[in-house]
């Protein structure tokens, strides 16, 4: 085999995975939760620790992912999206998928119990339900529900084997829910024309596009109040001068963009409010805490930084061109 056809084995067994879509995403809040559920103690943020539960998260989201494309090969083909790895027969396809998984629940009792490893399965069992039979994707109210755990699932799991819950933690896993569905309706959204012409009746297209933008506000608001009850709940500490004003990041981009020109709406990826409360205010907030109180390795600090680098590299770059303008 040649170094080209490896190469693009490579890119589409990446595209596969579809790990652009929910890589970074899935991985900065979670550092939130490895924080969160350390707190006083700080043998649980070692590098290696936080690398092989990131492992198992990755591994079950990628064969989620992996899933959801062999479910729907019909329906993309009629859309006329392209099939990833379309020259591998499905059985091979299936038998990469189930290797994630089986990889993920692996790795997961090496690293808990058994309460953990059937969460875990749980887990899984959601995905499966949401691609094949029952298909809850294509249930009015259920698809959104199912869709969102990839969003709470793996921080409710970290919780469980790390055995933490308090009032923020708890309230952490509530705002990541919300978040969830809206995220997932903002997708349908955007998909909405798409599924009309194949035939999806996802919840964007049952309740039509007039209630789906009602939803995302009511979302949206009830996300706004959890906000600010964590903010109480983490703010309550010797350390809140310093974390307290990275709490207003969020208001501070949302002025910023608006004073560039840029319009802010609810049902787009192009900028989703909040976003970076969950993927860089909390995490860091937390990291710091962490930091001035000895409870974190800094190679653990290095890489969630790197994490943040990488999530917000094109983000910055693009406000620095339009400001240019």
């Amino acid at each position: 085999m040649s170094s080209a056809s490896k190469s693009s084995d490579l890119r589409q067994f990446l595209a596969f995975s579809r790990h652009g879509e929910w890589l970074l995403g899935s991985l900065l809040p979670l550092f939130g939760t490895f924080f969160l559920a350390a707190q006083g103690n700080a043998e649980d943020l070692k590098l290696q620790t936080i690398l092989a539960w990131c492992a198992v998260f990755l591994l079950g989201t990628a064969c989620g992912y992996m899933l959801n494309n062999l479910s729907d090969i019909e329906v993309d083909r009629r859309a006329g999206k392209p099939t990833p790895l379309e020259h591998w027969s499905y059985g091979a396809r299936l038998g990469v998928a189930l290797a994630f998984e089986s990889a993920s629940l692996a790795l997961t009792l090496l690293l808990s119990d058994g309460w953990t490893l059937a969460a875990i399965a749980a887990c899984h069992l959601i995905v499966w339900s949401y691609s094949f039979p029952p298909r809850f994707k294509e249930h009015v109210w259920m698809g959104p529900v199912v869709a969102s755990a990839q969003y709470w699932a793996p921080s409710a799991v970290m919780l469980l084997a790390w055995r933490a819950a308090f009032p923020a933690a708890l309230c952490w896993i509530a705002i990541l829910a919300v978040y969830g569905l809206r995220i997932t309706i903002v997708h349908q959204s955007l998909d909405r024309q798409g599924d009309l012409a194949t035939g999806v009746r996802t919840t964007a297209v049952a309740i039509g596009e007039r209630a789906a933008q009602v939803l995302l506000r009511i979302l949206f608001a009830v996300e706004v109040c959890l906000s600010l009850l964590l903010m109480v709940l983490l703010a309550d500490g010797p350390l809140a001068p310093i974390t307290v004003p990275l709490f207003l990041l969020p208001a501070l981009n949302i002025a910023w963009r608006r004073f560039l020109g840029q319009q802010i709406n609810l049902n787009t990826y192009a900028y989703v409010p909040l976003s970076e409360l969950y993927e860089t205010v909390v995490p860091l907030a937390l990291a710091l805490t962490a930091l001035i109180r000895a409870q974190a390795s800094l190679w653990t600090l290095a890489l969630l930084g790197l994490l943040l680098l990488a999530r917000h590299r094109e983000r910055l770059g693009a406000v620095h061109t339009k400001s240019l303008q």
